[in-house]
This record gives C-alpha cells, structure tokens and sequence, in this order.
C-alpha cells in the first residue's frame, strides 16, 4: 500500500491457477496466469512478480488507472522460485529462491523501473534459505527469509540502495 491506496493479488487455486488483483478493496480482477505472486506500490505504480511455468519468474508493472492497473506485458526476467518484490519510487527489489529446493540458494536483483518496464541489474546470490520476502523504505533494504523447510529459525538482513 501507499498514500494512493492498496493493492492485493493471489492466485485462484493451488498449483499454476488465474491471478487475481484487488485495489482499494474493489472487485476482483484477473490479469495473469502463474503462482506465489507479490505486489508491491509506490504512489500510483504497482509492481508485480510471480512464477510462471518450469521455475521461470515474470513481472508485470503499470499505474492505477481509476479502479484498474493499466500493467504492462508480463515479461519474464529471471528463473526462480517464491519470488517477492518491494518498489520505492522507481526502484524495484526482488528476491528469490534460485531452485525449489530448501533450503537453497537466495537471490535479489535491482532495476528501475521504466514506463511499464523494469531495467534489471545482474542477479546475485546473498545467502541460502527459504521463501525470501523483501520490503523497502527510502534507501533501506529488509529482507526476511526461513532456515529451512520446517518451523525454526527466521534470518533477516537489513542493507542500503547505493
């Protein structure tokens, strides 16, 4: 969520299924096929990124357009898994798990956003985990991240956008 309001998505069943998106609390409104999607606004724009079919990761981006997001092409721009992103006014950060396997290999990227595109920086590992989440505030990186597949330990890493 930002000032201009808030987003959700989530996929319609277990397994690759329809996409789903609300804004500010309106109906329903399919936009993409896949699964493990996340979102994440910035004024007026959303980012969005999800897997798509055999460990690929794709991203959709655009305005609000009243009670609609005007996203762009879906476009794929890494291969991965559980992927989450956060965007801080054109500057998006993703991370992933580079296999299915956990714990694995953790993954981020940097890019700025373009338009309805996303101008991505090289992939680069940083730690070994499970299903990553990241948030962004100003120039501060979070990111969180289970040990392995079981209940246990959380890690967390805090860094800064140079």
């Amino acid at each position: 969520m930002d000032w201009y309001g808030r987003v959700e998505v989530h996929q319609a069943s277990w397994g690759f299924a329809d996409l789903w998106y609300h804004l500010n609390g309106g109906p329903s409104i399919q936009y993409d096929y896949g699964s493990a999607p996340s979102v994440s606004m910035s004024g007026n724009v959303v980012v969005e990124v999800h897997e798509g079919s055999n460990g690929s990761l794709w991203y959709r981006a655009g305005p609000v357009n009243g009670s609609r997001i005007a996203f762009g092409p879906g476009l794929q721009y890494d291969s991965g898994y559980f992927p989450s992103v956060s965007i801080v006014g054109n500057t998006v950060v993703e991370v992933h798990q580079g296999t299915s396997s956990c714990p694995g290999p953790l993954w981020y990227r940097v890019g700025t956003l373009e338009g309805q595109r996303i101008a991505w920086s090289n992939s680069f590992q940083y730690d070994q985990g499970c299903s990553p989440s990241v948030a962004t505030d100003g120039h501060l990186v979070y990111e969180v991240h289970q040990a392995g597949p079981d209940v246990g330990p959380m890690w967390s890493r805090l860094g800064f956008l140079q």
